[in-house]
């Protein structure tokens, strides 16, 4: 009988890919920002750097714009490693209140309608290697931020000119594959210098010399393994 009614919930409590952060908090202690894979009425699955053990009690602040943070207890159902050395928390929300079901799935629906109707600036990535681009594009797009790949400098030229897809932020590997990297930096300043131009640096780090190199054509570093902290202050996007 459990698990039919297990069944039961999990086809009521629809869950939905939603772009947003939350807070989590566990006694009343922050143990920080997460990114918010998906989210339903009855949980959420959550990844983050911070670990935290399995049925452990958390709360969870989850800030939806334009209204007041949703504060929901609950307790970590499973947890699981992650790529790029992060944790992944599947949330199980301990509430009873049917109107609290109702807050949540309303604030969902409000967000939804919301981002469907504003355009968010499109990530451009240069790089050839396969991985970092995967994990790279995945996390953007946790923050609601389109992805655009590209491993070759015709590529890149092709989505910087796309109308429909303004590109706001590029991600330059310069140390990595066959691209010159600095070379596509020094274009990307000159030919599209209000593209905001950020190093990244993967497994292979750029020497001293590239550094140098670079520091006056870019807008900021991001280095793996990055957080998801560190990644939305990168796009610049609000918390």
């Amino acid at each position: 009988m459990a698990v039919l009614d297990s069944l039961a919930d999990r086809r009521r409590h629809r869950r939905t890919d939603v772009p947003l952060t939350a807070v989590l908090f566990r006694r009343d202690a922050a143990l920080g920002r997460f990114v918010v894979q998906n989210l339903s009425a009855g949980g959420a699955l959550l990844t983050g750097r911070r670990d935290v053990s399995a049925d452990e009690r958390v709360r969870v602040v989850l800030p939806f714009p334009g209204r007041e943070p949703l504060v929901l207890d609950g307790r970590v159902a499973r947890r699981a490693s992650a790529p790029n050395q992060l944790v992944a928390l599947a949330i199980e929300f301990r509430h009873r209140s049917p109107r609290t079901e109702d807050a949540i799935q309303e604030a969902l629906v409000s967000e939804l309608d919301r981002r469907a109707h504003v355009r968010a600036p499109t990530v451009l990535v240069i790089q050839d290697g396969e991985e970092i681009c995967r994990r790279l594009a995945q996390d953007a797009r946790a923050f609601g931020r389109p992805v655009r790949i590209a491993s070759t400098p015709l590529d890149a030229v092709r989505w910087l000119e796309d109308p429909e897809a303004p590109i706001d932020v590029a991600f330059v590997d310069v140390s990595a594959g066959e691209v010159d990297g600095l070379a596509l930096l020094r274009f990307l300043a000159d030919e599209y210098p209000t593209v905001r131009r950020i190093l990244l640096q993967g497994a292979v780090r750029p020497s001293a010399a590239e550094l140098m190199q670079t520091a006056s054509l870019v807008d900021g570093v991001l280095a793996e393994p990055w957080d998801p902290e560190t990644l939305r202050e990168t796009l610049g996007e609000t918390p």
